[in-house]
């Protein structure tokens, strides 16, 4: 009898042994399967990882170029604000010059009518000297 049990607990052993062997080979499976799900998720991630990098360098260019132009804006609003500038002093200047110019007009009219004034006086003049030097003479 006991080699009767011997041969029923090896049956056993032997029959749990295969079952461990199915469970192992099922385990092995799951262990390749997640293996190959880990190996995609790294990859997947270092994939993220270059999309993010590439994502902030372009980041990093927008806000460069806008930079440059926030700069070339303000650039603009000092030239147009230097421009408008010499736009009121040339104004300035033009009616200082207008100005100018119209007292040298009323000078002018004023110099002509003294001198239209002096050559009837002059005529005058003429005529009175030559009446002395005749009555001299």
């Amino acid at each position: 009898m006991r080699a009767g049990s011997s041969r029923t607990e090896l049956d056993r052993t032997h029959i749990r042994f295969q079952e461990l062997s199915a469970e192992e080979a099922t385990n092995r499976a799951v262990l390749d399967s997640a293996a190959a799900d880990v190996q995609l998720a790294e990859e997947q991630h270092r994939f993220e990882q270059e999309q993010a990098a590439e994502a902030g360098q372009q980041l990093l260019s927008l806000e460069q170029q806008q930079e440059q132009r926030r700069r070339s804006v303000f650039e603009s609003m000092s030239a147009v604000t230097k421009v408008r500038g010499e736009i009121a002093q040339t104004e300035d200047h033009l009616v200082a010059l207008a100005a100018q110019s119209s007292r040298l007009a009323s000078d002018a009219e004023a110099t002509s009518a003294e001198v239209e004034a002096l050559g009837g006086r002059r005529g005058q003049v003429t005529m009175e000297f030559e009446s002395i030097n005749d009555s001299v003479s």
